[in-house]
């Protein structure tokens, strides 16, 4: 079989480096500020001023390792510094060792769609971000972040803020947060404060040397998904449906005016620096007291001493269009319209209290369509232990699980938090009730199905049919042979491939490719198999099923067979990930491309029966 050459890609990235300087000969760069604990990005387009002190009279030439030379002199400007990450050196006129150096990222500044999950924190390190602080700008003190496995702590002493250096559109934002102990200067005994700042533009720190400018959804103890514009030298507009509620004697600087969120109240204009509106139940009695709680607020509880636990709240902030949507701890809490700008970067305010983040993540809008259960459970063995867990995808994870109608098999019991089905049956039955997932945002799916118990050892391949068709029996729609889904894979098939009945991306999961070995190039066959599978001559039988690898040296098998080997490494990049009990495995034809160049290679599966 002749196979095609690879498909075009097209992958966007860039790379965050972090400043350093390397000084040889006492000449240094003063801008950009080489020893900025995050490096400077600039945007497409933007002038970037390149200084050195020291250079005694000679002729500094600056290179760009990306762009090459870029200016001249002690001093200079550049205004098209392609986007990426630049290690920028200058080197005395006439060569010699480069005398300083200094790293900065630019920056494509079109808003990204995200088209796939992007975490803005991946759980280890802060790549793609940048801090920035009142006081010193981009030179963050140590302590103020600091990383653990799945964790950023973040002690904000004095104002900034956490921000993205790419900008972003049409999402689905989710951010996990929980309360310290610690705050800190003038805010040490009042309300713990923070926010999410999105679609922002402008230069670092120019909302009141504080913030970017840009569409504040609040984190605050009694202010969750208050809407606050921060507006500086790039206008922002949005409107909010709303109802006057007043002040309280306590409200202070926080009432704004008394209007909180309602879905079918009086739609207001939100056009100035500062304009607000408080969140759906917010409580006009609200003060700026450290672990205030006010009647209605939805936030994790506080522990028997009124401090924060190690339970985690969730805001979920939607930017769909010209539309904002804040759901906090799965209840909706904010809506906004006419919003613009409508992208920008996003950011986390430092605002003198501690706090922790576990996700900050992007969705594509997709997820809005919210979760889905693909299959049923597999049959259980009386008196056996079981335990399985609920298939859920999609939607807003996490979730929570519930049985709508019917029983679960004696014995058996659902986690709502985890999904899990476990206990031990004791009693042969096949019982029927309705599943359902529910989504951070209240999305919700169901699933009608059925769990059998029998009286003896089911095999995979029975429990896989259990699953998806609700019947251990090769029959019907469950028959080896039936290909319900018209994708050219009938059921045994799906199951020896791991395979999903209905599903659509079955076949990313089976890649033939051209890999070298050496000077030659290799026919390579890359699936997923049964653990445990041993090939001894081409076939490999395991857990009830048997595999046969075929090749030969025409396609449609008119010449000669062909011998086929096991390869390694596995050839799996890019491919989904097999569910448990599949491993991928990757074969190649013993003879080389070159000797077999219409080579054809497939694997059959079978049911043994005994």
């Amino acid at each position: 079989m002749s196979i095609p050459p690879p498909l075009p890609l097209s992958l966007r990235c860039f790379f965050t480096l972090f400043a350093g300087t390397a000084s040889l000969h006492g000449v240094e760069i003063q801008a950009p500020d080489p020893s900025a604990d995050f490096p400077q990005a600039y945007d497409e387009g933007d002038p970037i001023t390149f200084t050195a002190t020291g250079s005694g009279g000679a002729v500094l030439n600056w290179t760009s390792d990306v762009d090459g030379l870029i200016g001249t002199g002690d001093s200079f400007t550049n205004s098209s510094l392609s986007p990426g990450s630049h290690v920028v050196t200058a080197v005395p006129d006439g060569g010699g060792p480069p005398v300083d150096e200094v790293r900065l990222t630019v920056i494509d500044d079109t808003a990204i769609t995200p088209a796939a999950p992007i975490k803005l924190f991946d759980g280890a390190t802060m790549n793609g971000l940048y801090g920035w602080m009142q006081s010193t700008a981009y030179n963050v003190p140590s302590g103020v972040f600091n990383l653990s496995p799945g964790v950023l702590n973040v002690k904000a002493f004095e104002d900034g803020y956490l921000a993205s250096h790419n900008s972003y559109r049409d999402y689905v934002m989710v951010f996990e947060f929980r309360w310290g102990t610690e705050t800190y200067a003038d805010r040490a005994t009042k309300a713990r404060d923070s926010g999410l700042i999105i679609h922002s533009h402008g230069s670092d720190g120019t909302w009141n040397n504080r913030y970017l400018p840009g569409l504040e959804v609040q984190v605050m103890e009694g202010g969750m998904g208050d809407i606050i514009l921060l507006e500086e030298d790039v206008p922002i507009t949005a409107m909010m449906p709303i109802e006057n509620v007043g002040c309280g004697p306590s409200t202070l600087w926080n009432c704004r005016g008394g209007d909180r969120y309602k879905d079918d109240g009086s739609m207001r204009t939100l056009n100035q620096d500062l304009h607000a509106v408080h969140w759906r139940l917010w409580d006009k009695n609200w003060s700026d007291t450290k672990g205030f709680r006010g009647v209605n607020d939805l936030d994790v509880p506080y522990d028997q001493n009124g401090d924060p636990t190690d339970e985690w709240n969730r805001m979920v902030t939607v930017s769909n269009g010209t539309q904002v949507t804040v759901f906090f701890n799965g209840q909706l809490v904010s809506e906004c319209f006419a919003v613009s700008p409508d992208e920008g970067k996003v950011q986390v305010q430092l605002e003198r209290a501690e706090y922790d983040i576990g996700r900050w993540e992007l969705l594509p809008l997709s997820a809005l369509d919210g979760p889905s259960i693909p299959t049923g459970l597999p049959a259980a063995d009386l008196n056996q232990p079981y335990s399985e867990t609920v298939a859920t995808s999609g939607g807003v994870s996490p979730y929570t699980w519930s049985i709508l109608s019917g029983d679960l098999p004696t014995g058996l019991a659902l986690d709502p938090d985890t999904g899990v089905v476990a206990g031990t049956p004791t009693v042969e039955e096949t019982t029927v009730f309705t599943l359902q997932a529910t989504d951070s945002i209240g999305n919700t799916a169901t699933l009608a199905t059925s769990l059998s118990v029998g009286s003896g050892s089911t095999t995979p391949i029975e429990n896989w049919r259990q699953q998806y068709f609700g019947t251990t029996s090769s029959t019907g729609d469950a028959a080896n042979g039936f290909d319900g889904d018209l994708d050219g894979w009938v059921n045994l098939i799906e199951f020896g491939l791991n395979g999903i009945p209905g599903a659509t991306n079955d076949h990313q999961k089976y890649r033939p490719s051209r890999v070298a070995v050496g000077d030659d190039e290799y026919l390579v066959l890359t699936f997923p198999v049964r653990d445990g599978a041993v090939f001894s001559t081409q076939v490999a039988e395991v857990d009830g099923i048997r595999y046969t690898l075929f090749a030969n040296d025409e396609a449609g098998f008119d010449g000669t067979p062909l011998s086929v080997v096991e390869h390694t490494p596995v050839q799996s990049a890019g491919m989904p990930t097999p569910d448990p009990g599949w491993s991928y495995r990757s074969f190649r034809i013993v003879d080389p491309l070159e000797l077999r160049p219409r080579a054809f290679m497939q694997v059959g599966v079978e049911e043994i029966t005994p």
